[in-house]
């Protein structure tokens, strides 16, 4: 049985389908074989000195002409293998400068390594967009250098989206012009670019001969990074074989290159691909001291789509060993950067390994949830070979939990999409023979005209024949051309056939173009919604604090100011927070804590919001009551709530807060925050706490609101074992009820001292108990009070149980909280 193999990690491809790891290894490796076949044409050495010597020529050379240009295109290339953003921060300076003097081919060449820039960057139709500009600026200043080099980047385009004979096309034109100018890196490039070809088609010894070719030129010119990459593709291609032996020779020789060159990126990726020929032979060991040296090279560059895969890579060899624990660490890690980068396929891939883990710890609760996560998502982005593997493991969980209904639904889909990819793999054997018919075109003419002599000669033999023979001759002589009337008719039906079928075959491609565009219409329309929701979110606190009224005193505009931005401040932070922790537990730091103090800061916040619509609100919070929570998160589910009670109660309307214990052993109390606004209709209350549910649910004036203030309630409340909901009634308003943990009854008759006397509680500490916080201090004092999730971390660092040190953090996070300067730096000073 063949072994799967891990992923593959590759610094310029961002891999967003999950194949059978064998087929997924084969994709990457091919990748990694285009774009090496564009990257060495620049780049020959990478050298320290030799960008501080092109960096001091740019500082002394302040003319803006085309030493200049020349100069920025040079140092673009340099950056290539070690800097992407540098590469297009220098392009995009040549291009803008070759612009403004008319220097056509510094413009031409700027473009070029723009598209490059985009190709690495996986934004194909851009750099196709960059390369047929520059090869126009070629053809109109006749440089053949510009012109031959588009060609084989355009090929390279054609390559990456399996187009066989548009690359072809171009690479042929390319190989015509490098041949004319002779230019053998440029050759070099073209053979290792048929090389791809041959590969992609499955014809290995054709692969191996033009790579070997190219390498041939690369010696000749002792072209490290061309040798170096050469010996990279023939590891690939004797891998893909099952020649592991000699596919680790070739990385092995690669890697030595790398090394030399400190090229990061490239022994990144032969790490990885080194870790998968161990993994195959079942020697882990290796294997993960491959993937983990990937890791740290990943790091090193900060490739966060590198260290994502390695993380996956690590986890699904833990997974084998049956180290269950560090595989979900593993997978936790890489799930965590793919969303960063919002990668889909990647959060997919992990929500599926994270059900086989499950699967196999017999958690079927877990591994089900994780499970119908992946296979959500893979439907969603159309990768068949997800949809089969999350089925299958979905099949076997609800078959051990006794489902066998849904074990069955399951199953049905998991051999739907194994028949599926079956045929689909035939389709695609049948389009690469197509492709090589296409590609041999030429020698097939040779062949065919030959074929056309030979027959031209034989009807002459058989009509010697004729003549020489008998009449039984000439009949022997019909039957065989009724042979081929009848065979060439046969063939003409099979033809036929195979026309029909092409045509419905096109007819249903175009059907799913039409919906697929028709879902990136509604996804275009949907994106503009949310933006004009943002920007309203955010227009009317701006809009308080550019028009304060010159008739408030300096106190009062401060206070104004303050809200507005505490507001505005609030709703970022909504949305860094319903992004952060959408599908992770919110972490709470939960103390005992007044529930009337908490609401009266969050009035305290919106006061005036509320006087600018002459709101009156009522907090009927007794001050006895305490509830274990997180101060700082509780005041924000308020702060929202009561924005969103005055956003929609009309002007002197009223709002109440109330709190009562609901449970029999006074466990739990129940808040609610109603307000007289009209209510919301029954059709939309599923929707109130939905990521972007006002969508459709609400209007605030003529612009729809995000809503994403509810979505944090409900994670926050959610996060606190506590529930949250909505009742309403049309026209007659709207109440908001929530529940959270009580705390002791002691401490409920201290806060209700506090909260009475309105007395702020004296802390004192000693000389040893200083000393222990001082590290602290010093980071509180380089943080400003509004940014409170840096506070937040600093205050999760202080660990001790001491008392005293216990009442100060409680006071500094009111402080905080509250956004109380004064009391914040009394606390700091110590």
């Amino acid at each position: 049985m063949t072994k799967e193999k891990p992923w593959a990690c590759s610094r310029t491809i961002v891999v967003e389908f999950y194949k059978k790891r064998t087929q997924i290894m084969k994709e990457l490796k091919s990748f990694f074989l285009l774009l090496f076949s564009c990257f060495f044409v620049f780049v020959v050495t990478a050298q320290n000195k030799e960008i501080d010597s092109l960096e001091n020529l740019l500082v002394n050379h302040p003319e803006n002409d085309t030493v200049k240009i020349n100069l920025l295109n040079e140092m673009a290339k340099k950056y290539l293998s070690i800097d992407l953003d540098r590469t297009l921060q220098y392009a995009t300076q040549a291009d803008s400068l070759s612009e403004l003097i008319n220097f056509k081919k510094g413009k031409s060449i700027s473009l070029q390594l723009v598209g490059n820039y985009c190709f690495y960057k996986q934004n194909v139709p851009k750099a196709l967009e960059n390369y047929l500009q520059a090869l126009k600026i070629g053809k109109e200043i006749k440089d053949k250098s510009v012109i031959s080099y588009c060609y084989n980047y355009t090929g390279n385009i054609y390559l990456s989206t399996g187009d066989y004979t548009k690359a072809l096309e171009f690479y042929q034109k390319a190989l015509k012009v490098f041949k004319e100018i002779d230019d053998e890196i440029g050759i070099s490039g073209i053979y290792n670019n048929l090389g791809n070809i041959y590969y992609m088609q499955g014809d290995y010894p054709k692969t191996l001969e033009y790579f070997q070719k190219a390498l041939k030129i690369f010696e000749e010119l002792n072209n490290k990074i061309g040798i170096s990459g050469s010996y990279n593709n023939m590891g690939v291609v004797s891998d893909e074989q099952g020649n592991y032996t000699k596919a680790l020779e070739y990385y092995k020789k690669a890697l030595v290159i790398r090394k030399e060159l400190d090229d990061k990126y490239g022994i990144s990726d032969i790490y990885t691909n080194i870790g998968n020929i161990y993994y195959v032979r079942e020697d882990h060991a290796n294997a993960l001291e491959y993937f983990q040296k990937a890791l740290e090279i990943n790091n090193e560059i900060d490739s966060k789509y590198g260290i994502s895969i390695s993380y996956l890579n690590i986890g699904i060899i833990y997974q084998t060993l049956d180290n269950y624990n560090k595989s979900i660490e593993c997978y936790q890690k890489s799930i965590a950067i793919a969303r960063e980068i919002g990668s889909q396929n990647m959060i997919a891939v992990n929500n599926i390994e994270f059900s086989e883990v499950y699967f196999k710890l017999k958690n079927y609760i877990l591994a089900i949830q994780y499970g119908e996560k992946g296979y959500r998502l893979t439907v969603e982005l159309g990768e068949k070979e997800n949809i089969k593997k999350a089925s299958n493991i979905l099949a076997k969980c609800y078959a051990a939990t006794g489902n066998f209904q849904k074990a069955y639904s399951y199953h049905v889909e998991y051999k739907n999409q194994s028949d599926s990819l079956f045929n689909e793999s035939n389709i695609q054997k049948i389009t690469n023979l197509e492709n090589q018919y296409a590609f041999d075109k030429e020698k097939e003419a040779i062949a065919t005209e030959q074929a056309k002599k030979d027959i031209i000669q034989a009807e002459e033999l058989e009509h010697q024949k004729v003549v020489r023979n008998s009449f039984i001759m000439g009949f022997m002589l019909m039957i065989v051309f009724a042979f081929v009337i009848f065979r060439n008719l046969a063939q003409k039906r099979k033809a036929n056939l195979l026309l029909a079928e092409q045509k419905e075959e096109i007819e249903n491609q175009s059907e799913e173009l039409k919906t697929t565009n028709d879902k990136l219409i509604e996804l275009d329309h949907f994106k503009q919604g949310l933006t004009s929701m943002i920007v309203h979110d955010l227009k009317n606190p701006l809009s308080g604090i550019l028009n304060i009224s010159k008739s408030y005193s300096a106190e009062n505009q401060v206070v104004q100011m303050k809200q507005m931005g505490k507001q505005m401040l609030n709703m970022v932070l909504n949305i860094l927070d319903v992004n952060k922790f959408e599908d992770s537990q919110m972490i709470v730091a939960k103390a005992s804590v007044s529930l009337a103090q908490i609401a009266h800061a969050a009035m305290l916040g919106i006061s005036f919001l509320a006087r600018q619509k002459n709101l009156t609100i009522n907090n009927a919070i007794s001050p006895t009551i305490a509830v274990n929570a997180d101060r700082e998160i509780i005041e924000r589910v308020f702060t929202n709530l009561l924005t969103n009670a005055i956003k929609y109660t009309p002007n002197n309307g009223k709002i109440s807060l109330q709190a009562e214990i609901t449970d029999a052993k006074q466990k739990f109390v129940k808040i609610s925050v109603s307000d007289t606004g009209d209510g919301i209709p029954q059709d939309k209350l599923h929707l109130v706490f939905a990521k972007f549910g006002q969508v459709s649910a609400k209007k605030s004036g003529s612009v729809r609101s995000t809503g994403l203030g509810l979505t944090f309630c409900k994670m926050a409340v959610e996060a606190h074992k506590g529930e949250i909901n909505v009742k309403s009634e049309f026209s007659k308003g709207t109440t908001f009820w929530f529940t959270l943990q009580t705390a002791n009854n002691k401490l409920a008759q201290q806060l209700e001292k506090s909260v009475l006397e309105g007395t702020v509680e004296k802390v004192s500490l000693n000389a040893d108990e200083k000393e222990i916080l001082i590290p602290y201090i010093a980071q509180f004092e380089k943080t400003e009070i509004y940014k409170m999730l840096e506070l937040r971390k600093i205050l999760r660092q202080i660990t001790t149980d001491n008392v005293n040190i216990q009442k100060w953090k409680s006071e500094i996070r009111n402080a905080i909280g509250s956004g109380n300067q004064e009391r914040y730096d009394e606390l700091l000073n110590i």
